[in-house]
């Protein structure tokens, strides 16, 4: 009997308008404004401090690791490069992301007026292939929502990787999208015109590297925490975890320069999901809980891999 395995890859994205987090969102502070986190706590929000003496808010059935960036500077894109991974998710487990966030956050501006995209790849058993306003593909993308992608990657074999750079052009005040599989130069695939933002119109705060899951909390019985990255803790090195690499930030002139120094690495559940320093290459590996049945169920099963560029408006905590 054939096994037939879908890899796709989609572009998409959605505006977020409401009151709940929701898709992984969340806000991180300084210490200094650590009073914020700790009075929007309630409802679905959970406040956690992290290691670093950040403090992070974010959804109940929602973990994140990563890095994010250590100061509150003006910045006006980056490059990424990371691997692919499939696996299933069982009922209860919504999602699992690998992506960058661009954000407009510098924890003291009001929730009214941050404004954040997402985009990398994703794990999503819904198969949603979702219209993407405000995206405009250039003519001629070799990659358009829904196009599928040649392979994933092996934990402890080959590797399939996509190459995302995203930056503001400064003559129009678009932010533009380039995308490349494995040793493909990332090209022009599409943009975010000046007036679909706001915040975002002139330049990003804030950005975050790594891995997102979320999982139904209202689900019986409770699930299991979602595979992220390929499901590998990333320890001893972490040679087997998914890893992000060549992560770069872009300055207002549009030169690229590593982005190490600005960074500091954290966990909204260390005990589940982890990451390693930043190592040769600027690459980090990140993720967790390996679950055999996860990993393995990836040869009898269809799969999704999204390339995926989301949008949100956020309208917290008012």
């Amino acid at each position: 009997m054939a096994i037939v395995l879908f890899v796709g890859v989609l572009l998409t994205c959605f505006l977020l308008l409401s009151s709940a987090f929701g898709n992984g969102s969340g806000r991180v502070f300084s210490t200094s404004q650590a009073g914020k986190c700790v009075g929007a706590m309630g409802g679905t929000a959970v406040c956690k401090e992290l290691v670093n003496g950040y403090y992070i808010i974010h959804e109940k059935g929602n973990e994140r690791t990563g890095y994010i960036t250590n100061t509150y500077e003006v910045r006006y894109g980056f490059i990424a490069t990371m691997d692919v991974y499939g696996f299933s998710l069982t009922p209860g487990q919504l999602v699992s992301y690998g992506s960058v966030w661009i954000i407009t956050d510098n924890g003291d501006a009001p929730a009214s007026s941050l404004e954040v995209f997402q985009i990398g790849w994703r794990e999503d058993p819904s198969h949603m292939d979702e219209d993407c306003p405000g995206f405009r593909p250039e003519r001629g993308a070799y990659i358009r929502p829904g196009d599928p992608i040649p392979g994933i990657s092996q934990p402890n074999g080959a590797k399939q990787y996509i190459t995302l750079k995203v930056f503001k052009d400064m003559a129009s005040g678009d932010w533009l999208v380039h995308y490349g599989f494995n040793n493909k130069h990332p090209e022009l695939v599409g943009r975010i015109p000046l007036s679909f933002f706001k915040s975002l119109s002139y330049s990003a705060i804030n950005m975050w590297f790594g891995g997102i899951v979320v999982t139904n909390v209202t689900f019986q019985p409770t699930p299991l925490p979602p595979p992220m990255g390929n499901g590998y803790m990333a320890v001893d090195g972490g040679n087997m975890a998914a890893s992000m690499k060549n992560l770069q930030f872009i300055d207002e002139q549009g030169r690229a320069w590593s982005a190490e120094n600005d960074l500091i690495g954290f966990s909204t559940n260390e005990n589940v999901y982890t990451f390693t320093s930043i190592v040769v290459g600027d690459q980090l590996f990140y993720g967790g809980p390996f679950r055999q049945a996860s990993l393995g169920a990836i040869l009898r099963t269809h799969v999704l891999h999204s390339f995926l560029l989301m949008f949100f408006f956020y309208y917290l905590f008012s």
